[in-house]
Formats: C-alpha cells, sequence, structure tokens
C-alpha cells in the first residue's frame, strides 16, 4: 500500500494527511486539547477530499498526551456523517494514558466500523490490508 499524498495540511494543530489511495493519517499534537468543533472541521476537510468514496483512517497519538471531549468522540464513532465511508480505522498509541483512554473509548462509544489499536503505522497498514482482502473476498462470494 504505497501513499502519495493528495492532500497534506495542519488544522487545530492536527496534521492531516491524504493519500491519493484514500488513507486519511491524522496525526495528533503532543498536547492535544481537541473538541466537537474541531471533529467537525477536520471531518469536513476529509469529506472535500475524498467526497463519496471509501476510505480508511489512522489516528495517531504517538506522543501525545492530553484530552479529546466526549463530543468529539461520541461524533467521530456514531455521527459524523463520513461514518459510512470508513472501511477501517487504526488508532495508534504509544503510551499508556492513552491506550487506557482509546480502549474506554472503544468499549463506550463502539464505532461502528471496525476498530483496532496499534502500536505504530506499519502493524495499521497490514491490518488494512487484511481488512480489504476479507471485504474483497466476502464480496466475491455475496456476488
Amino acid at each position: 500500500m504505497k501513499t502519495n499524498s493528495k492532500y497534506h495540511a495542519v488544522h487545530h494543530g492536527v496534521i492531516l494527511d491524504i493519500s491519493d489511495e484514500n488513507l486519511v493519517h491524522l496525526i495528533f499534537p503532543q498536547d492535544l486539547d481537541f473538541g466537537l468543533k474541531q471533529a467537525k472541521s477536520i471531518e469536513r476537510i476529509i469529506l472535500e477530499q475524498i467526497e463519496s468514496e471509501k476510505f480508511t483512517i489512522i489516528s495517531d497519538f504517538t506522543d501525545s498526551f492530553g484530552s479529546m471531549t466526549s463530543e468529539a468522540q461520541r461524533f467521530f464513532a456514531n455521527e459524523a456523517e463520513s461514518i459510512n465511508q470508513i472501511t477501517a480505522s487504526a488508532i495508534i498509541v504509544n503510551n499508556l494514558p492513552i491506550r487506557i483512554l482509546v480502549k474506554f473509548y472503544l468499549n463506550f462509544f463502539k464505532p461502528i466500523y471496525p476498530t483496532k489499536i496499534f502500536a505504530n503505522v506499519v502493524l495499521a497498514k497490514e491490518w488494512f490490508m487484511e481488512v480489504e482482502n476479507q471485504n474483497i473476498q466476502h464480496a466475491s462470494n455475496v456476488g
């Protein structure tokens, strides 16, 4: 899965990179303070770039400490307009406090798209390939 960037910018301190293959990579800042307003703004940018196509998303919290409001978490998990376009979501963490918060997010908000926690981007991309292969097999069995 190569990643040529079709969009790259910083919004609300979050680095937003969208590849030609519709991999959305969000890199959250070290001093995270993220609310519903920021979440809606980031989603609006993603939809402008991807339109109605399917995409995978990496939320990278490497070396990040801070907070994301429950409203923003609920929005990303269950309310965002783009939810039905997300084929899989990987959350990258490398510290225990954020890992605990992410596990709470997964258990409490229960995102409706496949979501897993990883220690690095390489493992996440490998999992995306597995999910894509499963979706292809499922589609060929159904059709």
